[in-house]
């Protein structure tokens, strides 16, 4: 009933509609991923760029150091999860790596977050996850293919 009314109102197709409404629905449950997700990162005591850049010091270990934002690195090692020292190849440089506690602290981190992530999408079957997942897949090709 309402789509008709909207459609009547505005011109608007029962396609239009639809299309209108999918979107609405998968902005929604992105929202509610997203800020689900985002809670389960807090609990680390992080900001989601403090562990951007931890996680990135990790990856590539050991980083110049001035690959790390000031402002976070400053921060990570007043806490004990980065240290800076003298590089062994040139020591004019200082390089910056994770410590014990940040190594542990990114694998607590990423264990809560893809616990969580699948305890959300446990709703969904097996199947309805590959469904989705095609579905978004073919959604994004056909948004970014040229037209």
């Amino acid at each position: 009933m309402a789509s008709s009314l909207i459609g009547s109102r505005y011109g608007v197709t029962e396609d239009e509609i639809r299309a209108l409404e999918s979107f609405v629905k998968m902005s929604r449950a992105t929202e509610d991923l997203g800020a689900e997700l985002q809670r389960s990162i807090s609990e680390t005591g992080l900001s989601p760029a403090q562990l951007y850049e931890l996680s990135g010091v990790l990856e590539r270990e050991p980083v110049g150091e001035r690959e790390v934002e000031a402002a976070a690195l400053a921060t990570l090692e007043e806490r004990g999860l980065l240290r800076r020292q003298r590089s062994d190849d040139d020591h004019r440089s200082v390089v910056v790596s994770t410590t014990d506690s940040g190594r542990r602290l990114i694998q607590s981190a990423y264990d809560a977050y893809t616990q969580r992530l699948t305890e959300m999408m446990s709703v969904l079957s097996g199947a309805e996850r590959e469904d989705l997942g095609q579905l978004c897949e073919r959604l994004s090709t056909g948004i970014t293919a040229p037209r």
